[in-house]
C-alpha cells in the first residue's frame, strides 16, 4: 500500500488546489501501473513558517513509502 506525503509551503495553493495536488500525485502513481489504484493514499501537510537555506521561497516536496 503506497504512501505519498507531500510537503509544501502553504503559498502553493495560491498556485494550485490542495485538491488538484492531491489529484495529480495520485495519477502520477497510478500511472507507474505498479500499485492498484484503490491503495494508493496522499497526503499533504503544509507550513507557514519555514526556512529553504536561508531564504523564504515556495517549496513542494513528495516523499513516497
Amino acid at each position: 500500500m503506497p504512501h505519498f506525503l507531500v510537503d509544501c509551503s502553504e503559498s502553493i495553493f495560491e498556485l494550485h488546489s490542495e485538491e488538484k495536488i492531491i489529484e495529480q500525485v495520485h495519477l502520477a502513481a497510478k500511472s507507474t501501473e505498479l500499485f492498484n489504484e484503490n491503495d494508493i493514499k496522499v497526503k499533504v501537510n503544509s507550513f507557514k513558517k519555514y526556512s529553504t537555506g536561508n531564504k523564504i521561497e515556495d517549496f513542494i516536496h513528495v516523499f513516497a513509502h
